[in-house]
């Protein structure tokens, strides 16, 4: 109460600068938390892409695996990732679909990997039934024909080209995210700084500003002492004798 007490509204001015300053960098340092955090959501959103065309590879080389395994030995029990793999496959590329929305340039990748896909799926589908109907030599002359490796080579391509672009945009938006991060430690740190030496100017203000403030008060209390003891000093008047003259003092009896 003391420190808030010996401030006053020129002191609050002179202080103005510093606490403007203030100001304004929690606005920078607020501004630049949000930035920072959506560009960290950027990275996240990035980083899925590319799991879901890991997944989407994974699942298309299970379902090759499977017509494989089944080709060969003509148990079914060996078409379980084949499969699992038709059933992940659709969903896969939706979902790539919808994350890539914002670049027209993945959207048209993801036309020609569905295509891809379909072309490759087809190949897998037509050996499993020729397997199934017409037996191991008709699946075979299938499979020499090259187009489920040719199909394959497709598709791995065009997921070869959008990891690429996502692992550039990646990069890009790493950088950008790290340079956020110095902006935003460099504004912390001016701002704490700047709340210190304020503090500090305040305090320095008000204590040299106390004194002074006290000292006409001191000087108002000195000056009205002698005129109160002036005041309160009265004239004393001596008994005189009938004639007027001073009685002259008893001579002392020895």
């Amino acid at each position: 109460m003391r420190f808030l007490g010996a401030l006053d509204l020129s002191t609050l001015l002179r202080s103005a600068p510093f606490i403007a300053l203030i100001a304004i960098a929690s606005v920078l340092s607020f501004r630049y938390h949000q930035l920072l955090l959506s560009q960290r959501a950027s990275i996240e959103h990035t980083y899925q892409v590319l799991t879901t065309l890991e997944s989407t590879l994974v699942h298309t080389i299970d379902a090759e695996t499977g017509q494989r395994g089944y080709i060969i030995t003509g148990d079914d029990r060996y078409l379980a990732p084949y499969q699992r793999a038709l059933e992940q496959i659709d969903p896969l590329t939706a979902r790539l679909r919808a994350l890539v929305s914002d670049s027209p340039a993945q959207l048209q990748r993801v036309d020609a990997l569905e295509a891809a896909v379909a072309l490759k799926l087809a190949e897998l589908r037509d050996t499993v039934q020729a397997r199934r109907k017409q037996g191991l030599e008709r699946a075979r002359a299938l499979v020499l024909r090259d187009e489920g490796r040719r199909t394959m080579d497709g598709v791995r391509a065009i997921l070869a080209d959008m990891r690429n672009a996502e692992s550039t945009l990646l990069d890009q938006r790493n950088a950008r995210a790290q340079a956020t991060e110095r902006w935003l430690l460099a504004i912390t740190l001016i701002s704490t700084a700047l709340s210190i030496l304020a503090r500090l100017g305040l305090a320095v203000i008000a204590r040299f500003r106390a004194p002074h403030a006290s000292a006409p008060t001191s000087a108002s209390r000195t000056g009205a002492a002698p005129a109160a003891v002036a005041s309160s000093t009265t004239p004393c008047s001596l008994p005189t004798s009938p004639s007027g003259s001073l009685p002259q003092p008893s001579p002392r009896v020895s």
